[in-house]
């Protein structure tokens, strides 16, 4: 809040990314919210009917906390029980895929999908499965969040949403530009969508 505070009394032009809402200035991101659904729904089509949602607890940034009531939504919207909400600690890097798995198991022991936060968690909860014998993505599909280089390098291939980073970067460099070169009528914030990219892992 005293930075936010600081950038406005300063008349500094700010770009937010990765937020497509409530922004100090301008924003430029994607719609984390229907990017969860989209992922359910693609469990879904594959016969998943217990998928879990794992999501970081504690501070942090809304992008994370838009995903749970999304996850309920298109869960209810489809006729299936989002009762497998798993916190992590951000800090716990691979070490949070193993510890969700576990404590999913134990509340569902017929698990049969996993959305990870991020691509980390979820190759910790596809490591963790080869260590337990269970077959990914036969018995549990898992799908991560990033396009992180390790989802494309292991095996399986990790299903991953991919949040077009690059283009939200020029996107930002552009509103930049248009606002310091005195253009009065631009839009203030940009989507720039994603994509979810199917590997072997679900």
């Amino acid at each position: 809040a005293d930075t936010a505070n600081l950038l406005s009394k300063t008349r500094t032009p700010v770009v937010e990314s990765w937020a497509l809402e409530d922004a100090m200035d301008m924003c430029v991101g994607y719609d984390t919210a229907e990017a969860t659904r989209a992922m359910v729904r693609l469990h879904a089509a594959e016969g998943r009917r217990r998928i879990a949602l794992v999501v970081y607890e504690g501070s942090v940034s809304r992008r994370f906390k838009e995903r749970i009531p999304a996850y309920e939504q298109q869960m209810d919207a489809l006729g299936l029980v989002p009762d497998l909400v798993q916190r992590v600690q951000e800090t716990d890097g691979f070490g949070a895929g193993p510890r969700a798995l576990a404590a999913l198991l134990q509340r569902a022991p017929d698990l049969d999908a996993v959305i990870c936060p991020t691509d980390i968690i979820a190759a910790g909860v596809v490591f963790e499965c080869g260590r337990r014998g269970i077959d990914v993505p036969d018995r549990i599909a898992v799908s991560g969040w990033g396009d992180y280089e390790i989802a494309s390098e292991m095996t399986p291939g990790l299903t991953t949403i991919q949040p077009n980073a690059w283009e939200m970067g020029q996107a930002a460099i552009r509103m930049i530009v248009d606002r310091t070169g005195g253009a009065i009528d631009f839009p203030a914030t940009s989507d720039t969508g994603f994509d979810i990219l199917r590997r072997a892992s679900a």
